[in-house]
C-alpha cells in the first residue's frame, strides 16, 4: 500500500454564490499536482482543471460525493468528480477519479479526464493517493463547516 497522506479542502469565495473547493494533499494542491503530471507527459492542455465550484447545497452534500461516491454531475463517466473546470462550471473539463471507501482508508484512484478521453491520455501510473478515513472526514466536515459558516 501507498503511504498514508493528508488531506484538507481549502476554502475560498466564487463569485457571486459559489465557494471554490481545492484538495490539498501533504501539503500540495492535486490542482497543481495533477497539472504537473500532464505536462510532464507533453500533454496540449494540461493544466485545464481548478477545484470545484460548488453551490450551497452541494456543500451540504459533500460527504454523499466524497465519500459515498455519487457524481456530482454525469459525464458518461463514472467516478467521483474530483476537480472542475477554471472555467468555474462542474459540466465543462471535470476531472474524475475513483473514491475506495474502506474501513481505515480511502483511497483516490483510477484517474480520468472525460474531455481528454478521444486523445488517449492515460493518468494509469497517477496515484494512487491513501488518507487515514477518519483525517479524511474531518476535512470534509471542517471544509463544509468553513464553506457554510
Amino acid at each position: 500500500m501507498t503511504g498514508v497522506s493528508q488531506i484538507l479542502f481549502a476554502v475560498e469565495p466564487w463569485a457571486p454564490t459559489g465557494t471554490l473547493l481545492t484538495p490539498f494533499m501533504d501539503g500540495r494542491s492535486f490542482v497543481d499536482l495533477v497539472t504537473k503530471y500532464e505536462k510532464s507527459h507533453g500533454w496540449e492542455d494540461a493544466g485545464i482543471h481548478e477545484g470545484l465550484v460548488l453551490g450551497r447545497e452541494q456543500l451540504q452534500d459533500l460527504p454523499r460525493f466524497l465519500v459515498d461516491g455519487q457524481s456530482l454531475e454525469q459525464f458518461g463517466t463514472t467516478g467521483t468528480v474530483l476537480l472542475g473546470c477554471t472555467c468555474g462550471n462542474i459540466d465543462d473539463g471535470s476531472f474524475f477519479g475513483t473514491v475506495q471507501v474502506r474501513d481505515e482508508h480511502v483511497t483516490w484512484r483510477d484517474f480520468q479526464n472525460p474531455l481528454a478521453r478521444e486523445l488517449d491520455w492515460d493518468y494509469s501510473d497517477l496515484g494512487p493517493f491513501v488518507f487515514d478515513r477518519a483525517q479524511y472526514e474531518q476535512a470534509i466536515t471542517d471544509a463544509m463547516a468553513e464553506a457554510l459558516g
